[in-house]
């Protein structure tokens, strides 16, 4: 399944969240306003959650959300699972074809240096 983010912010949660989630999960531990992906002014976006418990249960790259902070910046490609099994892809060319290009701009200042994440 595939979500667009042009609205600028998504919604995900239970059916009986409100506002009404674009992005419905009906697994346990799951809020009704479990979390947001929202487009940030620098043109990223960020992933929040709720809560502590919603941060524990929420994982990005098999890492926990922190639970005092609740958000982390979205990279291409990043995978978010909710509680455990639900998981997504998030995908932003636009972000990778970015980062490629200033890595190659960068390139002669780079030699010698692990680019991989």
């Amino acid at each position: 399944m595939y979500y667009s983010l042009t609205s600028g912010e998504i919604h995900i949660g239970r059916k009986s969240g409100k506002p009404p989630p674009e992005i419905i999960l009906g697994a346990v531990g799951i809020k009704p306003n479990h979390a947001t992906i929202k487009l940030l002014e620098n043109g990223l976006y960020e992933l929040k959650v709720v809560d502590a418990d919603a941060a524990a249960s929420t994982m990005v790259n098999g890492k926990n959300l922190p639970a005092k902070k609740r958000s982390r910046v979205l990279n291409h490609c990043d995978r978010i699972c909710f509680n455990g099994s639900i998981l997504y892809a998030f995908k932003y060319p636009v972000l990778k074809k970015a980062i490629d290009e200033k890595v190659v701009e960068n390139s002669e200042e780079n030699k010698g240096v692990d680019m991989e994440l």
